[in-house]
């Protein structure tokens, strides 16, 4: 919001007032205000009619972010991990040493036991699951790894770190994931498509 639509802010939050029954003071109205500048008025407005429509009580700030922008979910962000890891071995097996912009992705290879065992497990269908299990252990942990360590740093020599940011819109599966198993890469596919993340060029 810009600083002139403070009225029609302040307007909005005293109809919220009436509809439950609250005493809204200047003050509150301001400190609402500040932390929900970054939004526009009209997103600020549509999550206002969603609360009114579910819940009895007058929203908190975060209740009303939470409505504007939903917190991607444990279970979406495991699967969007998943698809950058796939995509970092397409692209740089495992030689290369790899830092992912999602630090829990760290954890998780190094609790299957490194890049280089997780980049030979492409063929087990077990291993898409028991990612998904590692991310939701490490998911709320504060301390991960700083990389994915490579053969050729882990074997001392000389070596590249290459980051991966967002995702890019196409992933690529790597081609020894077993050509048998097409429901597993469709389902891989439909998940490309779910999660549009924009990537890097």
């Amino acid at each position: 919001m810009k600083s002139g639509e403070i009225i029609g802010f302040s307007k909005t939050m005293a109809m919220l007032a009436v509809a439950y029954d609250k005493e809204v003071s200047k003050e509150l109205n301001s400190l609402y205000f500040e932390v929900l500048k970054k939004y526009e008025i009209d997103e600020i407005k549509s999550a206002i009619v969603k609360h009114l429509e579910s819940s009895k009580f007058f929203p908190k700030p975060s209740e009303i972010i939470e409505l504007i922008k939903p917190k991607e979910s444990l279970c979406d962000k495991a699967e969007l991990a998943w698809l950058k890891l796939l995509n970092a071995i397409s692209r740089h097996g495992y030689y290369d040493s790899v830092e992912f912009d999602d630090p829990v992705i760290h954890s998780c290879v190094r609790a299957m036991g490194g890049w280089c065992s997780v980049s030979d497990r492409l063929q087990d269908t077990w291993m898409h699951k028991d990612f998904k299990e590692f991310y939701n252990s490490y998911a709320n942990k504060p301390d991960h790894p700083l990389r994915v360590v490579g053969h050729l740093e882990s074997a001392g020599g000389k070596y590249a770190v290459s980051y991966l940011g967002d995702m890019p819109k196409q992933v690529s599966i790597p081609s020894h994931v077993n050509n048998e198993n097409t429901e597993y890469k469709q389902r891989l596919s439909d998940l490309t498509e779910k999660l549009t993340v924009k990537g890097k060029p």
